[in-house]
């Protein structure tokens, strides 16, 4: 799991890892480079990347990233 945000929201980004308890890395992209590469919508954008490196997700929201990610697990 990676979370990606931008250094406008770097502050809110790192608080909610803080608060999540969150075990994966957070990136700033602050010259939106992966924001356009993956054409993302929304910040901050969390992929789910296997053991390969290959993203297998992209969840939209806190209740898709949930799922996707108990699901991952299994």
């Amino acid at each position: 799991m990676i979370s990606i945000t931008t250094n406008d929201l770097a502050k809110e980004a790192t608080a909610f890892a803080r608060e999540v308890k969150a075990t994966f890395p957070v990136i700033m992209d602050s010259k939106g480079d992966l924001f356009n590469k993956y054409s993302v919508a929304i910040i901050p954008a969390n992929f789910l990347v296997d053991r390969s490196g290959k993203i297998i997700a992209m969840p939209e929201s806190q209740q898709a990233l949930s799922r996707t990610v108990a699901k991952a697990m299994k």
